[in-house]
């Protein structure tokens, strides 16, 4: 992982943490502050309508005190008709009572269940005051003495606004009951003081979504034209709550719901309806949507700071990290087999000495690379050397062995051929001078001998192959030695062949037994007239040349393990015969390998055990078609080598 990455994963995400506990931290208080005023929204709106109900309430006192006074008036009159009734309301003429009263006027006669059973109002007949939990109420009136006074409310029958008061009557049976209102003209009054004004100017607040006002009863608070006042179980209910509890709230996924109570009790006392309840219902959309706005406010100013920062990092990082990646780069370089490559020297300061210091490292690696590739070449180079030594060695030993065995091999089977051989030839030679032998005896006599010789020749040659020959060495020229013996090689070429001389080695001489050395040449003629033989223009060349030869010359001949570098002479003997394929020529020097059937295969073996003793080597040049080339290497005699035969020095240099 890069250094860049590294930095950006562990700054992102801190300025991360950062952004984000700044855009809570901002939400927060954008929250705090919009729930502080929402708080303060409901509070002034709940206060605003309660100082409403307070108003209207404070008219209304002046009003029922008013029309309370007026109805009061009546009540003397009420009670006697009671009294004239016998007690029994039904038998009262409340039409007749009614017109004295005024038509503004209604009255209601309650018995002891709390039912209207007689009334100037036919609608109101059968009302149950115990279905909407005065049953209690009115008992308590019915059993006192003192006159019970009503605010103005609504008439839970025309909806319209009224004011009422309960009169006892004297055995407790019965309450009359007259109602002043329900009339338009008590709510055009009220429409001046009625609170829903403000409930109306409440609800356009973003915040206000609707307000309510209800009696103990739960009548909604209404005015002539509205039927919407009727009570609800649930409405009923929440009223009932507010009154036991003074306030709650209500919270659901759409808004708040308040329920007050507005204890009005203190201000007239000993009334049945002595409380109003307000309802005020709160819509939380807007108030969300400015939270979601808030909250967009509060994230978007650290998310783009953090995004400007998380930029600027990630810039500086690179800047930072450039010549960090430069490093790496050409470290890469190096690990793929660049040596030279170099890291270059700029930026700031510090990242030049690093630069620096990264170069001069390479330039050490480098000369320490070389210096090991040098000693790596050394040791493989005397690696191979001290393996190809010890091939040759090897090899070296081989031969030895191998020419050990047939050196026993061959001067044992030579030792007990030669007796043989001797034995045969005493007995051939004496049976062939006997007397009185016939011809015909005395021939095959004479042709014991000549087998006998042949194979003494043969045993000898064997011996010879094996680098051993009983003949003492002797120092002479090979270019002399060579021309006094071209009669006799001549007579080993074909009779049209041609029979060249090269002879350039000058005064240089070898060391080796004559009769030996002349074997050995009369077997590369003999071979070379064999391969000419069908040649219709064959030609056979006998070369000597004096060449210097290094220890590399020697690993291409045969026995060159032996030789020793200086200088040599060179005897080649080159045909234009038929030539010899790869398959022959690797085997030509071996004991009894041979091409021609009638040979014994020792010819070339023999040669090369001349040379080898003494202390040279033969090597060959062939191909098919193109004719052989043989050559003898021999040791130039110096001045200190022994002479067999004096006549044998005539023509010869003093080496070196």
């Amino acid at each position: 992982m890069t250094l860049r990455a590294q930095l950006l994963i562990w700054i992102v995400p801190l300025v991360a943490l950062v952004a984000a506990a700044l855009g809570a931290w901002h939400w927060w208080h954008f929250k705090q502050t919009l729930d502080h005023d929402f708080a303060l929204a409901r509070a002034q709106s709940e206060r605003e309508i309660v100082n409403a109900i307070l108003i209207m309430d404070a008219g209304f006192r002046l009003l029922e005190d008013r029309l309370e006074a007026e109805m009061k008036r009546f009540a003397p009159m009420l009670l006697s008709a009671y009294a004239r009734a016998g007690g029994d309301p039904e038998r009262m003429d409340l039409a007749a009572l009614k017109r004295r009263m005024g038509p503004h006027m209604d009255i209601y006669a309650i018995d002891q269940d709390a039912v209207i059973r007689h009334s100037t109002d036919a609608a109101a007949i059968g009302f149950d005051f115990k279905r909407y939990g005065l049953g209690d109420v009115m008992r308590r009136i019915m059993a006192g003495d003192a006159i019970a006074n009503e605010r103005v409310r609504t008439n839970v029958v025309t909806g319209l606004l009224g004011d009422w008061i309960y009169i006892p009557t004297p055995d407790h049976r019965h309450i009359i009951e007259i109602g002043y209102g329900a009339t338009p003209r008590l709510s055009e009054i009220a429409k001046a003081l009625d609170p829903r004004k403000v409930a109306k100017k409440l609800e356009e607040s973003p915040y206000v979504a609707s307000v309510g006002i209800y009696d103990v009863f739960g009548y909604a608070f209404g005015h002539a034209g509205e039927k919407d006042y009727a009570p609800t179980p649930g409405v009923l209910a929440h009223v009932r709550r507010a009154m036991r509890e003074g306030r709650f709230e209500e919270r659901d996924t759409a808004g708040i719901t308040i329920w007050r109570h507005v204890d009005l009790a203190s201000l007239k006392p000993g009334v049945s309806d002595p409380s109003k309840i307000v309802r005020i219902r709160f819509d939380t959309a807007p108030f969300e949507a400015r939270l979601a706005h808030a909250a967009w406010m509060a994230v978007w100013p650290p998310v783009a700071l953090a995004g400007a920062l998380v930029l600027l990092i990630g810039w500086a990082a690179r800047r930072l990290t450039a010549p960090v990646a430069r490093l790496a780069k050409t470290a890469r370089e190096v690990k793929e087999g660049a040596r030279s490559v170099r890291a270059p020297v700029e930026g700031p300061e510090e990242v030049r000495a690093l630069d620096a210091a990264f170069n001069a490292m390479l330039a050490r690696i480098e000369a320490h690379e070389e210096e090991l590739e040098r000693t790596i070449a050394r040791v493989r180079a005397e690696l191979a050397e001290a393996e190809a030594e010890r091939r040759c060695m090897r090899d070296e030993l081989w031969r030895a062995r191998l020419q050990k065995e047939r050196t026993e091999i061959a001067g044992g089977i030579a030792h007990q051929f030669n007796n043989m051989l001797a034995a045969m030839m005493g007995h051939a030679e004496i049976l062939e001078s006997s007397p009185g032998l016939s011809e015909e005896a005395r021939s095959s006599a004479g042709a014991i001998v000549q087998t006998a010789e042949r194979a003494r020749r043969l045993v000898y040659a064997l011996v010879r192959a094996t680098g051993q020959d009983l003949r003492p060495p002797e120092t002479f020229s090979p270019d002399a030695e060579i021309r006094s013996a071209l009669a006799g090689l001549q007579r080993l070429a074909p009779g049209r062949a041609e029979l060249a001389l090269d002879l350039r080695a000058g005064g240089a001489c070898v060391h080796v037994p004559r009769a030996s050395f002349r074997e050995a040449l009369e077997e590369l003629v003999r071979n070379a007239a064999d391969a000419t033989e069908k040649n219709h223009a064959p030609r056979i060349a006998i070369r000597t040349r004096v060449v210097e030869l290094a220890a590399s010359d020697l690993s291409g001949i045969e026995g060159g393990e032996r030789m020793k570098p200086g200088r040599h002479l060179r005897l080649t003997v080159a045909d234009n015969g038929c030539g010899m394929g790869d398959e022959t020529l690797p085997r030509i020097f071996d004991p009894f390998f041979t091409t021609v059937p009638v040979r014994a295969g020792l010819g070339l073996a023999m040669a090369l055990g001349v040379v080898q003793s003494a202390g040279g080597g033969m090597k060959a040049d062939s191909s098919p078609g193109r004719g052989s080339s043989v050559h003898m290497f021999f040791p130039v005699a110096s001045g200190d080598d022994s002479e067999s035969a004096a006549p044998g020095r005539i023509g010869c240099k003093r080496a070196g």
